[in-house]
């Protein structure tokens, strides 16, 4: 039986019991890029927590793998930048200089058979009232 201590990238464990709840187990586990926070509640017995939250963990990381959409979002912007003109009402010109708000996180759990779905669509504001300042946000379902 493979139990926690030879269990790849575990680093915490949380054991409970309750009447209610039965026997519980939480589990953190990394395994290159990804962390999983299993929790299994209502278990019979410790073996039964132990076993599932190994099968919850192992199907995880068989299935599901971390994508960067960084920089799928630049690609899609730059596009969007290149191709969108503007009407800026009662402004000077429609001329304007987009810049894309940076996000810290950038990786999310996509299964495996979904990557190749996976798409990043930018939906912008075109039609604007001046005046147009600095740091505005223009996002399309903005009133």
């Amino acid at each position: 039986m493979n139990y926690f201590g030879y269990l790849e990238g575990v680093y915490g464990v949380k054991t409970g019991f309750t009447n209610g709840a039965n026997r519980c187990l939480v589990t953190s586990v990394k395994r290159g890029d990804m962390n999983v926070i299993c929790v299994v509640l209502g278990a019979d017995t410790k073996k039964d927590r132990t076993k599932d939250s190994i099968k919850l963990i192992e199907y995880t990381f068989s299935n599901f793998q971390m994508i960067d959409l960084k920089f799928m979002i630049e690609d899609e912007f730059d596009e969007l930048v290149d191709i969108t003109k503007f009407d800026i009402i009662k402004g000077i010109n429609n001329e304007l200089k987009l810049d894309l708000e940076k996000k810290d996180i950038t990786l999310y759990p996509v299964n495996k058979e979904d990557i190749k779905d996976v798409k990043i669509e930018i939906e912008i504001k075109k039609e604007l009232i001046a005046p147009v300042f600095n740091k505005d946000i223009l996002r399309k379902n903005d009133s």
